[in-house]
């Protein structure tokens, strides 16, 4: 198998957090390339990487020059874009109403694609690798118009899959990325399929690769009566923690609950835990690394990791936690049902009872999760499953046959 350059396209992985999970898979697909060049679009060039990277890994900070570029064959490809555009989107005032806004990206796009163009030195052994299928996208998009001899790849997470995630309830440019793209993997089974009924014309180009997670794979089993609870995201209003507030209200049992995560609504949460009884403490710890998140399950017993969110992908918290044989209590939106099994923990309906979500905590300590042979058998399902030396090895492999 012929190596090959994979230039990766992210939002700010290495030099801000945000896409921190990608170091496990640079740590194994930087064994598949001769050179990894990463391109963190949204980046400065006085920031420098958070991360110790592989040696054949480099980043490059975008030029600033470029932004003064222009020329006919860009404006030519924008307004064949928004052309199509026009036809393919249902709700033609959401046109209109974002035409300048589109207009703008589209040419920032087509000036970091020049850029990304002037890293490739031998075409047909260069990988585009756009992180998600957004605006990192549209940028390989167009560097594959630019220059047709490379492969483009992308993966695709949940805000840019599911239409309701999306600001607009509309997924600009798809058509174009798709028509484009050699491969368009996406992080669960469920999000690939809606990709593929909604992009019917493209769906051979469409498959499944499930992300991946390091872990040292211990735990701490504790069998107090103290309910322990611990939720993992960025607090906004997809999350609805503000939902299982409500729902510890109505618990007469001590429960402690650790919140990892910053995010818009921190505040707002904060100010929703002080209505909460006497018997329910909250512990807030802002962001942690990924080493500080294995570390803090590792040492301590949870009964649940809690995720209420009105849509997902596959989060790579869940991973986290059942690396660790932490069951998971979840609504039933995007991915999740991939990871939480009858095996690793209990799925709820996006629109469940408080009532409902009260008495499943408060069973926690009777529950089948609560031994220490089931923490075992949901570590197993995570290293069959989520391991990133196995998933990232095969990403790698299918991402090389393009």
């Amino acid at each position: 198998m012929q190596k090959k350059t994979l230039i990766i396209l992210t939002h700010c992985f290495p030099n801000r957090t945000g896409e921190e999970f990608l170091i496990d898979e640079i740590e194994t697909t930087s064994l598949y390339f001769d050179k990894i060049l990463i391109v963190p679009v949204n980046s400065k060039l006085s920031e420098s990487s958070l991360y110790d990277l592989p040696r054949n890994v480099e980043v490059q900070a975008l030029n600033p020059s470029l932004k003064a570029n222009s020329s006919p064959q860009m404006f030519k490809q924008i307004l064949k874009l928004l052309f199509n555009e026009f036809f393919r989107i249902p709700n033609k005032r959401l046109f209109f109403a974002t035409l300048k806004f589109n207009l703008a990206l589209l040419k920032q796009c087509y000036l970091k694609a020049l850029f990304v163009k002037s890293l490739i030195s031998i075409p047909k052994q260069t990988i585009v690798y756009a992180y998600w299928t957004d605006d990192l996208a549209t940028i390989a998009g167009f560097t594959k118009a630019l220059t047709p001899e490379i492969s483009f790849v992308s993966r695709a997470h949940g805000f840019d899959v599911f239409e309701e995630q999306s600001k607009f309830k509309h997924i600009f440019f798809r058509s174009f990325q798709l028509d484009k793209i050699n491969k368009l993997l996406s992080v669960s089974e469920v999000g690939a399929n809606h990709l593929k009924v909604k992009n019917k014309t493209y769906a051979k180009k469409i498959g499944c690769s499930y992300l991946g997670i390091k872990s040292n794979a211990q735990f701490a089993f504790d069998n107090s009566a103290c309910i322990r609870l611990v939720t993992c995201s960025r607090i906004r209003s997809i999350k609805r923690l503000e939902l299982l507030v409500e729902a510890l209200k109505l618990i007469e049992q001590t429960v402690e609950w650790e919140v990892i995560g910053d995010g818009e609504d921190l505040e707002k949460l904060k100010g929703l835990t002080k209505s909460l009884p006497a018997n329910i403490k909250v512990n807030f710890h802002g962001n942690m690394t990924t080493h500080q998140i294995h570390e803090f399950y590792a040492s301590n017993h949870f009964d649940f990791l809690v995720s209420l969110s009105s849509s997902e992908g596959l989060p790579v918290s869940m991973m986290e936690a059942i690396s660790h044989g932490i069951p998971i209590l979840s609504t039933d939106v995007g991915g999740c049902k991939e990871i939480v099994t009858e095996v690793t923990g209990l799925l709820i309906p996006a629109n469940f009872q408080l009532e409902d979500l009260a008495q499943l905590i408060k069973n926690c300590k009777v529950n089948a999760f609560n031994s220490i042979k089931s923490r075992k058998e949901i570590i197993q399902f995570w290293e069959s499953k989520f391991k990133s030396e196995i998933n990232y090895k095969q990403f790698a492999e299918t991402i090389l046959q393009f």
